[in-house]
């Protein structure tokens, strides 16, 4: 769970250039037909910023097995 506040830009262009997909399984949003998460991949627990570099797109599949 993320501490800080992401805001919504941020989230759009983390989603843009990811094309939609899960950084996990590559799976288009529009396939599984619900919006992805919007996770660090370093956690914010281990020092990760909130910042566009260290956020991908998960799938609630994939965010549920890391």
């Amino acid at each position: 769970m993320s501490y800080t506040y992401i805001p919504e830009s941020i989230r759009q262009r983390v989603a843009q250039a990811a094309r939609y997909r899960c950084g996990y399984c590559q799976t288009q949003q529009n396939v599984i037909d619900y919006p992805l998460y919007v996770e660090h991949i370093i956690p914010e627990a281990a020092g990760g910023r909130s910042n566009e570099e260290n956020l991908w797109l998960a799938c609630s599949l994939c965010n549920s097995y890391k």
